[in-house]
């Protein structure tokens, strides 16, 4: 049985360009594979079995937040947490409250407002438990409460 000949490897300047253009691809698959793996992300620190430990005072995670924050919610709460304009101070208007310490948000405990993040409201907010990770949403919750004044975040309920 005898073996097929092998093939001639192109030649010229046809060949030149293929093979040109199959480096160039290689590489540029390899740039776009390190540039998601090198994604600046918030670390998972203070995310414990679900439990999310927010850190208002931390000043990395705070300029993570402040990011996280301008691609997710200030489309809906506002570039500065002012929250919707129509806004009337009721949840069952299915506008997005503000998140400055004016707004409801003080007055919940950082475990209401990490499952309100994951899952959303009854009266319009989607949930990010999908979109954003834990340490996306310690980061952006952490930056939401390092904006309120140090007496809002005293009077925080424990949880």
């Amino acid at each position: 049985m005898s073996q097929p000949a092998p093939q001639p490897r192109p030649r010229g300047v046809y060949g030149r360009y293929m093979r040109a253009v199959a480096v160039g691809a290689v590489l540029l698959l390899m740039a776009g594979v390190l540039a998601l793996s090198f994604r600046a992300r918030p670390d998972a620190g203070g995310v414990s079995g679900g439990i999310i430990t927010l850190a208002p005072d931390d000043a990395r995670l705070v300029a993570d937040g402040r990011v996280v924050y301008a691609e997710s919610c200030a489309v809906c709460h506002g570039a500065t947490l002012e929250g919707h304009p129509a806004w009337s101070g009721g949840s069952g208007d299915g506008l997005a409250p503000p998140l400055s310490a004016a707004g409801p948000s003080p007055s919940k405990s950082d475990a209401e407002l990490v499952e309100i993040t994951r899952a959303g409201t009854a009266n319009g907010m989607p949930g990010f438990a999908g979109a954003l990770s834990d340490a996306e949403i310690r980061a952006v919750l952490s930056y939401i409460e390092s904006t309120w004044p140090p007496e809002a975040r005293v009077e925080q309920p424990a949880e």
